[in-house]
């Protein structure tokens, strides 16, 4: 994806600010006002919510909960039977799809799929838990960790 400086900045003032770093950090960091900073902000989360529903409307995924002071969509895929899943946009503006791993067989590869939505989890929202399964972990992301 290409960025202009301009939106580049949004992000990255977004990204901190969803990690838990206050604006009045942020202004000072990159020397600019906390209203630029909040303005910058807001633009960066409208941004945001369209990528996501864009991304869950051409998935054919139904949105159930989404937080985009987070950069997260939960929702169920039909063809899935229903099945849930998260969207989350990391660190670097890509986005990433996760689907319960229980619906595929290979013990192995459900353990890779949960502890890789684990390790994205805990850099992009701050969640730092141990979790026995997918389904807790969306919920402890729908409460707030």
């Amino acid at each position: 994806m290409v960025f202009s400086k301009r939106s580049e900045m949004q992000f990255r003032y977004w990204d901190e600010r969803r990690r838990g770093v206050s604006q009045s950090e942020i202004s000072r960091k990159y020397d600019v006002t906390r209203q630029n900073i909040s303005k910058a902000i807001k633009v960066q989360e409208r941004e945001v919510m369209i990528r996501l529903l864009d991304i869950a409307q051409v998935s054919s995924i139904f949105p159930e909960w989404y937080s985009v002071e987070k950069g997260i969509l939960i929702g169920t895929i039909p063809l899935l039977n229903n099945s849930k899943c998260l969207l989350l946009i990391d660190g670097t503006n890509n986005a990433h799809l996760f689907y319960d791993p229980n619906l595929f067989g290979d013990l192995k590869k459900k353990k890779q799929s949960l502890l890789k939505l684990l390790i994205m989890v805990k850099e992009t929202v701050g969640l730092n838990k141990k979790f026995e399964g997918f389904h807790m972990i969306l919920e402890a992301i729908i409460q707030g960790g």
